[in-house]
C-alpha cells in the first residue's frame, strides 16, 4: 500500500530505514498503521518531530489529532521506532492501536 503524506520526505526515509504500512479494521472501524524503524533513536526522534511539525501540527500532548476530514491520526515514538496511525475512524481506535503497537516494540 501507499499513503500520501507530503511532497517532501518528512519522515526522513532512506536506505537505512525499514517501514511497514498496514490496514486495520476493528469493530467496523478502519485505520492505517505505519511503523518505521530508524538506525537509532536520534533519527527516529527527528522524524517524529518532522511529522508533528509538517503533518500533525495540531496534535495534542499524546500525539493525537482530529483531521479536517473527520478522521483521527496519532503518532508515537519508542526507541528507534516511529509509529503512526493514519485516518482512523475514531479517537479510541487511533489511541488504542498506537498504544498497543508501542507496547510491543523493543
Amino acid at each position: 500500500y501507499h499513503f500520501y503524506l507530503s511532497d517532501t520526505n518528512i519522515l526522513n526515509l532512506g536506505p537505512e530505514t525499514d517501514a511497514v504500512l498496514a490496514m486495520y479494521e476493528r469493530d467496523d472501524k478502519r485505520s492505517h498503521l505505519l511503523v518505521v524503524t530508524y538506525p537509532d533513536s536520534e533519527e527516529a526522534s527527528a522524524a517524529h518531530r518532522s511529522l508533528l511539525r509538517h503533518y500533525l501540527p495540531d496534535a495534542d500532548s499524546n500525539g493525537v489529532v482530529l483531521l479536517e476530514d473527520g478522521k483521527w491520526s496519532a503518532a508515537g515514538l519508542k526507541n528507534k521506532f516511529l509509529t503512526v496511525v493514519l485516518e482512523a475512524d475514531s479517537r479510541p481506535l487511533a489511541e488504542n492501536l498506537l498504544r498497543e503497537v508501542l507496547e510491543t516494540l523493543s
